[in-house]
């Protein structure tokens, strides 16, 4: 029987470099593909089994996917630990990526902007659409291992003031968030009934998490899990973006008394 087993370390990617590469406004509004393009792909030179970097769930907010008594709740993020564990270069190499690696990481107290990205093959280019999570951090402690089949560095990695979790990577030139009504025939609504709605950037869902604005609340609101709440009669605009999203065209959101 043929094996067809996936290797998941396969499709983990890291990418690593100084944390300039990304200027200090895009670190908010998110960085250009141009930007992640520049990163190093340090996925080969990474040694899995003895990385241990990623997020931490920091605080909590409602679900919307849950509505029975117990009252669920969706986890949040926005801090990180961890190290990262690369492979050392042999005596007299002096090229390659190992060394790039190297070079790139070793050295302590370097600022770095550190990329992870899950399930696209770890050997491929950044590209638009996929999701990463972004890190400006520090180096810090190392410790040297050595095995029977490798000599590795752990990097101790300390998170400095930006992180940007779940980042659809935008294309060179970004395009808007496109929304939809979730199940629904449009945009118009009655008092009291909610609207869902449906968000897609890049063909990715991002529905949780987009930033939904209302031009008057008094009219309606919105969830930051998008549900749309009907609250008086009348009409007013709907806006959403997302972090390294060209600006939307406003929608016309017309509310009626039941």
């Amino acid at each position: 029987m043929t094996d067809v087993r996936a290797q998941s370390n396969k499709a983990v990617g890291w990418f690593a470099g100084p944390d300039t590469a990304i200027t200090d406004d895009r670190w908010v509004s998110g960085p250009t593909l141009a930007e992640l393009q520049s990163l190093l792909n340090i996925s080969a030179e990474t040694k899995i089994d003895g990385t241990d970097f990623g997020l931490e769930a920091s605080e909590q907010s409602d679900d919307r996917s849950f509505a029975d008594a117990a009252g669920a709740q969706s986890r949040s993020f926005d801090s990180a630990s961890g190290s990262i564990e690369i492979f050392t270069p042999s005596r007299g190499e002096t090229s390659g990526l190992r060394v790039q690696v190297w070079n790139t990481l070793a050295k302590p107290r370097t600022k770095l902007a550190i990329a992870q990205r899950f399930i696209t093959n770890q050997a491929a280019a950044i590209a638009p659409g996929q999701v990463v999570n972004l890190f400006r951090v520090i180096t810090d402690d190392r410790q040297h291992n050595r095995n029977d089949v490798s000599r590795t560095l752990g990097i101790g990695l300390v998170l400095q003031d930006n992180l940007l979790s779940n980042y659809v990577v935008p294309s060179a030139v970004p395009t808007a968030v496109t929304l939809t009504p979730d199940g629904e025939d449009g945009f118009d609504v009655v008092v009291g009934t909610p609207l869902y709605l449906k968000a897609t950037y890049e063909g990715v869902n991002v529905t949780v998490g987009a930033d939904y604005a209302s031009s008057d609340e008094n009219i309606f609101t919105v969830t930051k899990h998008g549900i749309l709440i009907p609250r008086a009669a009348g009409t007013a605009t709907l806006t959403v973006s997302i972090a390294g999203s060209a600006a939307g065209t406003p929608i016309d959101v017309t509310v009626t008394a039941p």
